[in-house]
């Protein structure tokens, strides 16, 4: 897809968002005012004291999915396991994939997320320390994460992935939020450009409140339909169409 409208960059962008959103501060911006330097423990970005939120903010903008060191170790991996016959043919395509050795998928599966499961434990570390630091053990974590180049895992592989990489490495992210920018989606019975904004609680009963997330949302995807000044398709069509939003793929980013 052409780009006929502006970039929109994801961090500056939601730093506006949450200046206006009563009762919730910028760390940095916090600490800078009132120290003259920044904070000196691994912070996350806000806090939302209204409703007793730490959050994170991380950006995925390059997909090294298929950069030479990935393929490196995924050629090893299949060379490894096509050497002891667990493998007829040293192929990874649509077809062949169901048919590999589930240790074999695991293993690639993580070579190409490793991007994703190494913001989810820096985001996991932020929220725990900035936790301890402010003294707000009672606050739940958010992990608000942006789809904002990896055009080589659809949206719903993408989810798939920070799903099991909060599960297995984010004790302290008790929601995660997925959401794209600039990179829009084409979903089956839809006729726009799709851009997400798709909560996923990881817990019941749930720690963060859904009326958060919704508000949070509703204020970004008005706030970026105004800056792109095109039309485009949010999560609630997802909700109608479970099927539609799995089989949904990314446009070129371009």
């Amino acid at each position: 897809m052409n780009r006929t409208f502006p970039y929109i960059p994801v961090e500056q962008t939601f730093n506006d968002l949450v200046r206006g959103h009563g009762g919730a501060i910028i760390l940095e911006e916090y600490y800078k005012e009132k120290t003259g330097k920044p904070p000196d423990f691994p912070n996350a970005d806000y806090v939302f004291h209204s409703e007793k939120v730490v959050a994170e903010l991380k950006c995925l903008m390059e997909d090294n999915s298929g950069s030479p060191n990935n393929q490196v170790k995924i050629n090893a991996a299949l060379e490894r396991f096509y050497s002891a016959g667990k493998m007829k043919a040293k192929v990874i395509d649509e077809a062949a994939w169901p048919n590999l050795p589930k240790e074999l998928q695991d293993e690639i599966y993580s070579i190409t997320t490793h991007s994703i499961r190494a913001r989810v434990k820096k985001a996991n570390r932020q929220i725990r320390e900035t936790k301890a630091k402010l003294r707000l053990d009672s606050y739940s974590g958010v992990l608000f994460i942006a789809n904002d180049g990896l055009v080589s895992m659809p949206p719903a592989a993408f989810i798939h992935a920070t799903l099991n990489c909060v599960e297995k490495d984010g004790e302290n992210i008790n929601c995660f939020v997925f959401f794209t920018v600039n990179m829009f989606a084409v979903v089956k019975n839809t006729s726009v450009p799709v851009l997400f904004w798709m909560p996923m609680q990881m817990e019941k009963p749930e720690k963060v409140d859904d009326k958060f997330t919704k508000r949070i949302g509703v204020s970004w995807q008005a706030m970026i339909k105004k800056k792109l000044g095109v039309e485009f398709a949010d999560h609630e069509i997802m909700d109608e169409d479970r099927e539609a939003f799995w089989k949904a793929k990314n446009l070129p980013n371009g």
